[in-house]
């Protein structure tokens, strides 16, 4: 590939040799314009709109994650050093049953929506109904669970809860047919079990109801031990990555040296906006193919690999006009991005992508945190993978493969080896940082939380880029941080 001199100065005052830049400007301007009408496309279900309005099937996936989460708390309020740090973590069972009757909620309203549309059917409303209902009357707003109820317009259902929950539910030889009518109108798992053991309680058969209750929470400890294991690993990758950069802190190692782009500011947003117009129409057809086919079964890999394949153009872009040639042996290096042999030291970087990890995870942890002191909250469904909970085994692997492998690579290879390194061109890199995690954060388009936590993680790989000279380290922490949320909805919910 040919080079060509620039009198361009980066951020070190110093005069380099760049990649030629073969674009037209005017050509780039019209990219940028197609872009601009690609996103706001891509962008448009999000603005103005819930998240769960983005689920295939928001009354299932909301009833699973309901179901889990009210098994886990059942135990929350026992007893104990354990239980106490745990409910700091997860809150109390009023708690998740406040937060579950927004979550049933949340879900009824758009299945009503979709039930206007004929999407979905009037017996999958009354299912979600249903359920806001018993979680309702589990928080002991019985009298607003009864008028949920009777607004649905269904006297069967309706005499049914009131055999179970009402004031005159007192029977000493109890009949199983409230629960049986309930259960034909799609009452399920916690929901359907919490009823019973209002039923038996009314009935007096306190034995049974004991035992019932029991059932509920062992599989609630199931679950949390399953919850503590991660939070557990989590725990220790943080003191891990602390105790690294404490011992590097101490050892004072030598700053790297200059952070020197190969290519020019033109050329880098040059590369940049094709990358990813190609990389948005790729998302943007595809979702339109699945809307208008309806989703047919051989559009799946399209989903489950999608970050591989529409980020296929930004890897030509990037082989082709940024990485250069050995006008010797015709081999490409790849030294920049980290790549090259001399760069894989692999306990070194290994080390970084902890540290990077640890940093990020502490960060994200307090913004959670404060964010949610100070009444800000993330929705539920944001972000959520449905494929992990429902999908096929090879769904799953190939889904886990995608979060695990093809977002890392390509996402550290766009965000921080093209636009962090393009912003380097002419900035520090704390500045570069900031603009760069900004822009990955708003590209995400989360809620308050969502950005600010997501910003987080841009800036600190940003910097793990700066700091190693590699890729690698971000990539790995990235990765990592993506198992934990594979992990935490296959794991838990699935």
């Amino acid at each position: 590939m040919a080079v060509v001199e620039s009198s361009e100065r980066p951020p070190e005052g110093t005069r380099r040799t760049l990649l030629a830049n073969p674009f037209d400007a005017r050509i780039t301007v019209l990219y940028a314009i197609a872009w601009v009408f690609v996103m706001f496309d891509g962008w448009g279900g999000h603005i103005g709109g819930e998240p769960t309005s983005r689920l295939y099937d928001p009354g299932s996936t909301t009833a699973r994650i309901v179901n889990r989460d009210l098994e886990i708390a059942e135990v929350l309020d026992n007893e104990g050093a354990l239980s106490d740090l745990r409910r700091a973590w997860h809150g109390t069972r009023s708690d998740s049953l406040e937060y579950a009757v927004a979550m049933q909620r949340d879900a009824a309203r758009e299945v009503r929506v979709r039930v206007a549309q004929g999407i979905e059917s009037e017996e999958q409303l009354l299912r979600s109904e249903l359920r806001v209902a018993v979680v309702l009357a589990e928080t002991g707003a019985v009298e607003d669970a009864i008028a949920h109820i009777s607004m649905l317009g269904d006297p069967e259902v309706e005499a049914a809860f009131r055999a179970i929950y009402g004031a005159e539910a007192r029977a000493k030889n109890p009949s199983v047919e409230p629960l049986e009518r309930l259960a034909e109108a799609g009452l399920e798992d916690w929901h359907l079990e919490r009823a019973a053991v209002h039923l038996l309680q009314n009935s007096e058969a306190h034995d049974q109801a004991l035992e019932l209750a029991k059932d509920i929470e062992r599989r609630g400890y199931r679950w949390l031990r399953r919850v503590d294991l991660l939070n557990a690993a989590n725990a220790m990758l943080i003191l891990c990555g602390v105790f690294l950069l404490l011992f590097w802190l101490r050892s004072r190692s030598p700053a790297p040296g200059n952070f020197e782009v190969p290519w020019s500011t033109a050329l880098g947003l040059a590369v940049i906006v094709r990358a990813d117009f190609w990389n948005r129409l790729y998302n943007v057809v595809i979702r339109r193919l699945g809307e208008t086919l309806e989703y047919p079964a051989w559009l799946d890999p399209f989903y489950t690999w999608g970050t591989l394949l529409a980020s296929l153009p930004m890897l030509w872009l990037v082989l082709r006009h940024l990485v250069p040639r050995d006008e010797a042996t015709g081999a490409r290096d790849f030294s920049f991005f980290g790549w090259a042999r001399e760069h894989a030291v692999v306990p070194t970087l290994f080390a970084v992508a902890l540290v990077a990890l640890s940093i990020d995870l502490l960060g994200t942890s307090a913004l959670a945190w404060s964010t949610w002191a100070m009444g800000f909250e993330g929705h539920w469904a944001e972000g959520l993978d449905e494929t992990l909970i429902w999908g096929s085994t090879r769904e799953v692997l190939e889904t886990a493969v995608d979060y695990l492998v093809w977002t890392p690579v390509f996402e550290e290879l766009f965000f921080r080896g093209l636009v962090y390194a393009t912003l380097r061109t002419r900035y520090g890199a704390r500045t570069s940082a900031l603009a760069s995690a900004v822009f990955f954060s708003a590209i995400h388009f989360y809620s308050l939380p969502g950005f600010l936590m997501t910003f987080w993680s841009g800036f600190v790989w940003a910097f793990a880029f700066e700091r190693a000279r590699s890729l690698v380290p971000g990539a790995i922490a990235h990765s990592i941080y993506n198992l934990f949320f594979v992990l935490g909805i296959v794991w838990v919910y699935r």
